[in-house]
């Protein structure tokens, strides 16, 4: 698997993300009653900080075993491993506040859903990164 391939995964998953925002948006002006879920409060911020927070301290760990990739074959695939779990991890903090937005009918928490994005996006893949944390290849 090569790095565009990488890319196409991050882009389908921001895709993916901006749409069904754009689903509970539309239907949040659309809807006239909601639930009265007064710990999507504590959920929706926990879920955001808490997945990105796990994502970043997994690729860490995962990064720890970087060296010891001797291909450049090994090498792609445990980047690509590190960078879809801490992609993954953060895109359900995403979620977790999409869906409170849509159960509840607060707006505010597509302002956890944008900093969960700009989180995603700083996770997203960059071959700078790969370059500076894999050794080269004998």
């Amino acid at each position: 698997m090569d790095f565009k391939k990488l890319q196409l995964i991050f882009y389908s998953l921001v895709g993916g993300q901006v749409l069904f925002a754009g689903v509970v948006f539309f239907m949040l002006q659309n809807q006239q009653e909601f639930a009265d879920i007064p710990y999507f409060s504590i959920i929706v911020p926990a879920a955001v900080l808490g997945g990105a927070f796990v994502g970043y301290y997994l690729n860490n760990q995962l990064l720890i075993s970087a060296a010891e990739q001797k291909t450049e074959e090994d090498q792609l695939m445990h980047y690509r491993r590190r960078v879809i779990l801490r992609l993954a991890l953060t895109e359900v903090g995403n979620l977790v506040a999409l869906m409170g937005a849509l159960l509840t009918g607060k707006i505010t928490f597509f302002l956890f859903f944008a900093l969960g994005m700009a989180i995603f996006f700083y996770f997203r893949p960059r071959l700078v990164e790969m370059a500076n944390d894999y050794p080269p290849v004998k």
